[in-house]
C-alpha cells in the first residue's frame, strides 16, 4: 500500500486563548492573530506516488486537482512539557474540536483547514503562565497517520 505523506509548512496553530483551556485551531493566512507567514499545508515529492494529478507544492485540499481528498483530517497534539516528542503529546479528541478537515481547492485559503476552538483538557487558559507545545498530525482516516511536525 502506498503512502501519501504530506509536507506541513509549518505546524503552528493561533494560540489566542477563548476561555480556560481553548484555543484557535487554524492555520489559514486569514486567521486573526497569526503573523504573517506560509502556513499552508503542501503535497510532498512523494505525493504523484499516490496520485499523478498530486504535485510536489500544491496546496492540500478536500478536492485536490479533482481527486476525492476528504478523507484526510488535520489532527492537534499538544505537552505540557516541554518536549518535542510527538510521541509524549496529547491528541485532541473530535470531541474537543481537535479534528477538522482541509477546505476545498476553490476556496482562496486552500492549503488550510476547517478552523475550530479546541479545548486542551487538563490545562489552563493565560494568564496562568502555562506553557504549551503544540503540533499537528495530518492523515487519512482510511488509513493510518502519515506524517507529523
Amino acid at each position: 500500500m502506498k503512502k501519501l505523506i504530506l509536507t506541513v509548512a509549518l505546524a503552528a496553530v493561533s494560540a489566542s486563548a477563548f476561555a480556560q483551556g481553548s484555543v484557535s485551531f487554524a492555520n489559514a493566512s486569514t486567521t486573526t492573530g497569526l503573523p504573517a507567514g506560509d502556513r499552508n499545508v503542501k503535497w510532498d515529492a512523494t505525493a504523484s506516488q499516490f496520485n499523478p494529478l498530486l504535485t510536489a507544492g500544491g496546496l492540500v485540499s478536500s478536492n485536490f486537482a479533482g481527486v476525492d481528498l476528504s478523507f484526510l483530517r488535520a489532527e492537534l497534539f499538544f505537552t505540557t512539557t516541554s518536549s518535542t516528542d510527538i510521541n509524549t503529546f496529547t491528541p485532541v479528541a473530535l470531541a474537543q474540536n481537535g479534528i477538522t478537515t482541509f477546505k476545498q481547492s476553490t476556496s482562496t485559503t486552500a492549503g488550510s483547514w476547517l478552523p475550530k476552538t479546541a479545548t486542551l483538557l487538563g490545562t489552563t487558559a493565560p494568564p496562568s503562565g502555562q506553557v504549551l507545545n503544540m503540533a499537528v498530525v495530518v492523515w487519512d482516516e482510511h488509513r493510518l497517520r502519515l506524517k507529523h511536525s
